[in-house]
């Protein structure tokens, strides 16, 4: 070495060049064998994939979901190694109010419970939609990127509301938070809504390990080329907002939004920010916020326009985003509009550049907020399908080189 420095674009070309050798030097997965082999025999798929491709795997054990709902979430459950699956699109189209879980070692569907049928949805003595029959379930509803996995309590937690169903109902038709326990698969109303503030919709939520605090960012109250429906003008829970440790009250961390909504929220563990991706941005642009040291504390918002290759194309309001743990990096799939596909790209926040996995292009998604990475597998996972475009539940599978 000469003593100069290394340009960082160099250093991504080298990288690059190491995924595209281990790419064509990984066997690819015998899919077949996958959907004849007993599910004991499933195990270790994950090794048999090709690097930097989006492989469509064939999930045929368990009751699937007819339809990945465009507005559902998803969350990575830690202790089971499993995709959770909730939500739907509301507007009479759809009354799935059940729980599915993907279980990744051994590709297999499993459901929960059945929805409960659209003449259970209700309101209770306190005007809180809620339905179910012998067990208490939530109303459908679009869940956006509002629902967190809560490791502490083994627990799903989900922030929005019906806001979208054109169910008729008597009373104020309020929407609760939900906690659904994973141990017993029983829906609860919590955490209460002390301040008398309705709940979060279009919003995105993330687990702050760092702090043991949830982070909801809620933005859907300024100016949006988008039709307002529903009791979204109702809507005061504006800005980032924190639960604590004890998971009993929100506290207002800041008021300062920089979204229409429809955006997608990641957690960068290693580096303790939130990152938000999603318009009104330019091609590529990173919001990031810094929270404060204690929950309710004010944090700080930085707007980045990374380096690096051009991520996300073609911009869009909502594509899949899912931070990477053993990497440090978020995995984006922006549209690429203009190629009628979904581009995957990496943000590295420490570089702050974008890189783009080459070859690894899907065709166009829908809304989409069902992508999780399982560390236990160093697998990325996407559920993909859409009712309107008549496409059954679909899951693919992604491993990056090393």
């Amino acid at each position: 070495m000469d003593g100069k420095r290394v340009p960082a674009w160099s250093v991504y070309a080298v990288v690059l060049a190491c995924l595209a050798l281990g790419a064509a030097l990984t066997a690819s997965v015998d899919l077949e064998a996958l959907r004849t082999q007993p599910a004991a025999l499933r195990t270790g798929w994950e090794l048999k994939l090709p690097v930097n491709r989006w492989i469509e795997m064939p999930v045929t054990l368990g009751p699937a979901p007819p339809f990945r709902w465009s507005h559902s979430g998803s969350v990575y459950d830690q202790s089971r190694d499993s995709l959770i699956l909730f939500g739907a699109d509301e507007h009479l189209v759809s009354f799935d109010n059940a729980i599915y879980e993907l279980r990744l070692r051994d590709l297999r569907w499993i459901g929960h419970q059945p929805p409960s049928p659209p003449y259970a949805m209700r309101t209770d003595a306190k005007g809180r939609r809620v339905a179910g029959l012998q067990q208490l379930q939530p109303w459908p509803m679009h869940i956006y990127d509002a629902m967190i996995y809560d490791l502490s309590a083994d627990s799903v937690m989900v922030f929005s509301g019906a806001k979208h169903s054109f169910v008729p109902a008597p009373g104020a038709q309020t929407d609760p938070a939900w906690t659904y326990a994973l141990e017993n698969r029983q829906w609860r109303m919590a955490p209460e809504l002390q301040d008398g503030l309705p709940n979060f919709f279009a919003a995105g939520a993330v687990y702050d390990p760092l702090r043991n605090t949830v982070i909801a960012y809620s933005s859907t109250a300024v100016a949006t080329p988008f039709v307002r429906l529903g009791g979204e003008d109702e809507l005061p829970r504006i800005g980032v907002w924190e639960l604590g440790p004890d998971r009993r009250e929100w506290q207002l961390a800041t008021s300062e939004t920089h979204h229409w909504g429809w955006f997608n929220a990641e957690f960068d563990s290693r580096h303790g920010v939130m990152l938000v991706f999603g318009r009104p941005l330019g091609a590529g642009d990173v919001w990031v916020y810094k929270p404060g040291s204690v929950p309710g504390q004010r944090g700080e918002w930085q707007r980045r326009s990374p380096g690096g290759d051009l991520c996300p194309a073609g911009g869009g309001h909502y594509f899949p985003a899912a931070y990477d743990s053993s990497r440090g990096m978020t995995l984006v799939l922006p549209p690429d509009v203009a190629g009628w596909r979904n581009i995957t790209c990496l943000y590295d926040y420490g570089r702050d550049r974008w890189l783009r996995i080459e070859g690894a292009d899907l065709p166009p998604l829908e809304i989409n907020y069902t992508l999780v990475y399982s560390p236990k597998l160093d697998v990325f996972v996407l559920v993909s399908g859409s009712f309107f475009e008549s496409e059954p539940t679909r899951v693919w599978a992604l491993r990056l080189g090393r």
